[in-house]
């Protein structure tokens, strides 16, 4: 009986572990894709600068 308990204890445990990971898993997952909405907002702000130092130049250029 006691084998069957501790058997059924470390299936028990094996799963809570597996479930964690599963939610570690989750979690870099929602780092990652907020990084990437970052970097997206980071380099538009680059385009944006470009635009603006590129319109800048050209005015300049033309007055």
């Amino acid at each position: 009986m006691e084998h069957s308990s501790a058997a059924t204890f470390f299936g028990v445990s094996k799963l809570k572990v597996s479930k964690l990971k599963v939610s570690k898993l989750k979690v870099s997952k929602l780092k990652v894709s907020k990084l990437k909405v970052r970097w997206l907002k980071v380099s538009k702000l680059k385009v944006i600068c470009l635009k603006v130092r590129w319109l800048f130049a050209f005015g300049v250029r033309v007055g």
